[in-house]
């Protein structure tokens, strides 16, 4: 086979998301953690419309207008008390990162899959969400399906952080605001995850058992043969980096650098924005599951 160049696709967007592993099926899916498709607008006690998170883009709601009791889990920090806003979230964590060896605490271990698709449409599975191809993947023509089409996720949750549930049971609110909307609907984001993640979709012509076993050996490390590495540089693949976007990807090894973006070190100058969050309903703080 006559090696081409590879074709790469590469979106940077600092977002975050959760992966729901199961087969695509015709039912409904639902997820609990959910991708951020605009974590630049996120912070813990953020209000959202349920309806709008499987919009392209989320809107937050300044509902809640209350102090939270913030925890950071697996940073070995302690708990502190906030305002329900952005700036002080983000201050809280700078803090509680310098205080603490992240180095240490921080999880540096990371999970991969390789999934074969039935269509574009099964990348929800790995966003919680409805989401579009073309936005996400430029995705020329998402009902063209090439001979093999699969997803690479990668993925590394370095340190989360979470609200505590009011002690009065109740957060004060702004009524005025709330009353414009429907309060049943009304959802706060209850935890929020940091780190890196990478989806990556294969597209090729050649059959879905070699493709697979060849993004295989990378993914292990292992050596490739020159089949392995023909395979490979016939590949398209689009690449979506999520938690922060200080990289580029080159042309040559999509894949190995992708690993290499996961794998590297997070500091307090670099964790960057959430890649996944789950939220809890207003009115009664139940955990929120997305319907798609």
């Amino acid at each position: 086979m006559r090696s081409q160049k590879v074709k790469i696709i590469l979106l940077s967007l600092c977002a975050t998301l959760f992966v729901f592993f199961s087969e695509a099926a015709a039912q409904q899916q639902q997820a609990s953690v959910i991708t951020a498709k605009s974590p630049e607008i996120l912070y813990l006690g953020a209000a959202m419309e349920q309806r709008t998170i499987n919009n392209n883009q989320h809107e937050v709601l300044d509902i809640i207008q209350d102090d939270i009791v913030i925890n950071f889990n697996s940073l070995n920090a302690k708990s502190k008390t906030i305002k329900a806003q952005k700036e002080p979230l983000y201050k809280a964590i700078d803090a509680a990162i310098s205080a603490t060896n992240l180095a240490k605490w921080q999880n540096k271990s990371f999970s991969f899959a390789v999934k074969e698709l039935g269509s574009y449409k099964d990348m929800e599975l790995f966003f919680g969400q409805t989401i579009d191809p073309k936005t996400w993947f430029s995705v020329p023509d998402p009902s063209l399906k090439p001979m093999t089409l699969l997803a690479i996720n990668l993925e590394r949750v370095a340190f989360t952080v979470d609200m505590e549930l009011p002690e009065t049971g109740t957060f004060r609110t702004n009524d005025g605001l709330l009353a414009k909307y429907n309060p049943d609907d009304i959802i706060y984001t209850s935890t929020l995850s940091f780190g890196r993640r990478a989806i990556i979709i294969v597209e090729s012509n050649i059959g879905v058992s070699e493709v697979k076993s060849a993004l295989a050996k990378i993914l292990k490390r292992e050596s490739l043969s020159d089949r392995d590495k023909s395979i490979l540089a016939n590949c398209i693949y689009r690449v979506l980096l999520l938690g922060n976007n200080s990289i580029d990807l080159e042309s040559k090894q999509p894949v190995q650098q992708a690993m290499e973006y996961v794998e590297a070190e997070i500091t307090t100058a670099n964790y960057g924005q959430p890649i996944s969050f789950g939220s809890s309903y207003l009115k009664n703080h139940q955990i929120f599951n997305n319907k798609y």
